[in-house]
């Protein structure tokens, strides 16, 4: 009998406990919601000071360019990808011969990558190659559980690029990865 009033103050308690959270979370969020929002009825006239100055001042940023010459949005993209495109020619671009090879762990899985190199001369052809082979030799040690992962493969791009990096030289400028694929 004691067993059974145990169990059912606790079970009471712990309704009694999650009630007074949930109203308490309630009562924050109401006090909280009238102190960030402004009143109803200056939002619907649109009165709201700040909520002015923020739209003419985004108003203002759509106008203008990075360099205040008022091109608007398409001019600012414009110029952009023509640096971009300047920036590009710039360098010289080398494809690695594609990789194909099985990963560390498991074994079972196979990696296809297919790299272009950028650099701001030309790349020996055997140096080139040197990198693929030495790029090759990392792939083998990649387990696929941490590729799978988003920093995981981040970090995997950042080891090849360092291997890059090494391997290359000061002319060293980027590697791309055209193609990557885990089967």
């Amino acid at each position: 009998m004691s067993d059974e009033k145990k169990t059912k103050s606790s079970s009471i308690l712990t309704i009694v406990i999650y009630a007074v959270f949930v109203l308490a979370s309630a009562g924050g969020g109401y006090f909280y919601s009238g102190m960030a929002a402004p009143p109803a009825e200056q939002q619907a006239a649109g009165e709201v000071p700040e909520a002015k100055a923020k739209m003419a001042e985004k108003d203002e940023a759509k106008t203008k360019d990075k360099k205040g010459k008022g091109k608007g949005k398409e001019g600012a993209k414009d110029a952009d990808y023509e640096n971009v495109e300047a920036e590009l020619a710039y360098y010289k671009w080398t494809d690695l011969p594609p990789l194909t090879t099985n990963i560390g762990e498991p074994s079972n899985v196979w990696a296809r990558l297919e790299l272009s190199l950028a650099t701001k001369g030309t790349v020996p052809e055997d140096v080139a190659s040197g990198l693929a082979e030495d790029i090759l030799m990392y792939l083998r040690t990649v387990k696929l559980a941490h590729v799978s992962k988003p920093s995981g493969f981040r970090y995997f791009l950042d080891d090849m690029r360092e291997i890059a990096a090494v391997k290359v030289g000061p002319d060293f400028v980027e590697i791309f990865p055209t193609a990557v694929i885990f089967e």
